[in-house]
């Protein structure tokens, strides 16, 4: 109700009115007395009005947007209602509006004090508009800090309850004074911070120096959970303690797990490890042994690579040789996984006339109304076998909702209209994207499609489930032995694997079997199964 009523205050044209309404419900008691209600409103009439500072159609979708993001602040609201009631701030509301939110939330005893701030110092740094503004926010917020008996732990619980929070203030370093209590919740709160936030923060408390092992487990989980890997990994090499034989050890298996999904770059740590003779000896092979048990997996894992570049023939003389058996052959082809008679499969759940290979602009027009209309979209690609040391490039992109699964051949019709129906699913806040090992995907498609801007990041991908990412930051077993595979997680909540023998055929092949169509639409149209099945809290009000 709390959002409602808020929501109802952005549907009057200027600032002024909106807050008048919003004082006009708190005043009433329909709305918690909360300084914080004004300033979200503020906000969005900054960010989100025309040039003549007119609240419209268009910018009540996108604060409706920001809104839902930010519903564990409204959930943290309904919990502690009962005892924002008991405070005085009716009376605030109604006769001092201009009360200053900054102050007041640093005033409450309430643990939600931090997250109410959090969104007052975004808001202090959002509507500025110049560096004397950015001057007064700092000033404004450093003086509500003050207030505080211990101004760093208050920040650090701020950070804490927005980690996605990106704003310019930062405590001023001479002014932060570290205690071993202040780094003490630093390491306890690590697994709920971004590696942004986490840089950030070593900076100040020298995590590194206190718990090297803590932190690399740390960025162990995230390098496979983020979407730009590239941060932690940059973060970890320019750092000597993480190439200690031990720390290495931490780090080695999530490297070897993004290596198997087709993230090369994470080849850089065990380049830089070959400077230490103590490491030297260990980590490449321990990586290329955990890269082969992932083989089964993803059997186009790029073994012949590690091989040759770190000198591991003998060690791997049996790839070797089976690498040399398939090289004599009129073709080279991975190892060839065998369908299994005698095991039931995941079988497609709609009718095979719903399955429609996008080869021609009638097609995509099709595609580009149903999907545009879907509520939650699942996203997989394929690509031909490696054949090293050339990699492929994607060869189909399978977009499955609940009545369809389109096949794009983005290999003889990646035209300008299949261009733009990607780039639409991609960018649009509806539908929902799901995929599974999603970092993966969007390596190969920026390096199949250089030019597509929207596959520079995940990050500029709108409204993202990564399933495989899903599972593993909310099930300690799968943190424990590493991600399951997409067969296997079918195989324990759906009940039933999936049939990978396609999985390392030809799909540039045209035209592709009924074998290879079927398969590729039971590997998109499973995740909507999987999501369903999972029910993510982000996804929980969707229709499905």
């Amino acid at each position: 109700m709390e959002r409602v009523l808020l929501l109802s205050c952005l549907h009057e044209p200027v600032l002024d009115d909106a807050l008048r309404a919003l004082h006009a419900h708190q005043a009433a008691r329909r709305l918690l007395p909360l300084p914080t209600y004004e300033s979200i409103l503020r906000e969005f009439f900054t960010k989100f009005t025309s040039n003549q500072l007119l609240m419209n159609a268009s910018g009540v979708a996108k604060s409706v947007k920001v809104l839902y993001e930010r519903r564990a602040l409204f959930e943290a609201i309904e919990d502690h209602a009962s005892a924002l009631r008991m405070t005085n701030t009716w009376t605030d509301a109604v006769n001092r509006p201009e009360i200053d939110g900054l102050q007041w939330c640093v005033a409450q005893v309430s643990s939600i004090a931090p997250l109410l701030l959090a969104q007052h110092v975004h808001e202090r740094f959002t509507v500025v508009r110049d560096k004397a503004g950015k001057v007064a926010a700092e000033a404004a917020a450093r003086s509500a800090l003050n207030l505080s008996p211990d101004p760093l732990l208050l920040v650090l619980h701020v950070l804490l309850a927005f980690p996605k929070l990106d704003i310019s203030f930062r405590v001023p370093r001479e002014a932060a004074t570290p205690s071993p209590h202040h780094q003490a919740q630093c390491i306890m709160h690590l697994d709920d911070m971004s590696m942004y936030l986490m840089q950030e923060l070593n900076v100040v408390f020298d995590l590194v120096g206190i718990d090297i092992s803590r932190v690399a487990a740390f960025c162990a989980r995230t390098i496979v959970l983020d979407h730009h890997p590239e941060k932690t990994l940059n973060f970890i090499i320019a750092r000597p303690a993480f190439f200690e034989p031990e720390i290495a050890a931490l780090l080695v298996p999530a490297l070897a797990e993004l290596y198997a999904q087709g993230v090369t770059l994470v080849l850089r740590y065990i380049r830089a490890s070959l400077t230490d003779a103590r490491v030297a000896a260990v980590v490449p092979v321990h990586f290329t042994r955990l890269v082969e048990q992932w083989t089964d997996e993803y059997p186009a894992a790029d073994m012949h690579t590690l091989i040759n570049e770190f000198g591991l023939h003998d060690e791997f003389a049996h790839h070797v040789e089976a690498a040399a058996a398939l090289s004599r052959r009129s073709s080279v082809r991975p190892r060839v996984v065998v369908h299994d008679p005698s095991v039931v499969y995941y079988s497609l759940p709609i009718d095979r006339d719903r399955v429609i290979f996008v080869d021609s602009d009638a097609a995509v027009e099709a595609a580009h109304a149903i999907l545009l209309q879907s509520p939650v979209v699942a996203w997989d690609v394929e690509w031909r076998p490696d054949q090293m040391p050339v990699k492929s490039k994607c060869s189909i992109i399978q977009l499955a909702c609940a009545s369809h699964v389109f096949i794009c051949d983005v290999v003889n019709h990646w035209t300008d209209a299949m261009q733009a129906l990607v780039e639409a699913v991609v960018t649009a806040s509806v539908p929902w994207k799901i995929g599974f090992g999603l970092v993966g995907d969007v390596h190969r498609l920026r390096y199949s499609f250089p030019d597509m801007s929207c596959f520079e990041s995940l990050d500029d991908w709108e409204n993202v489930v990564d399933i495989q990412t899903y599972l593993k930051s909310t099930s300690t077993k799968n943190q424990q032995r590493g991600t399951v595979g997409l067969s296997k997680c079918c195989q324990d909540i759906l009940g039933f694997p999936l049939d990978k023998s396609q999985q390392i055929s030809d799909w540039e092949a045209r035209p592709l079997t009924e074998a290879q169509l079927v398969y590729a639409a039971s590997d998109a149209y499973c995740l909507l199964d999987l999501v369903r099945e999972l029910n993510p809290p982000e996804m929980r009000s969707m229709y499905m």
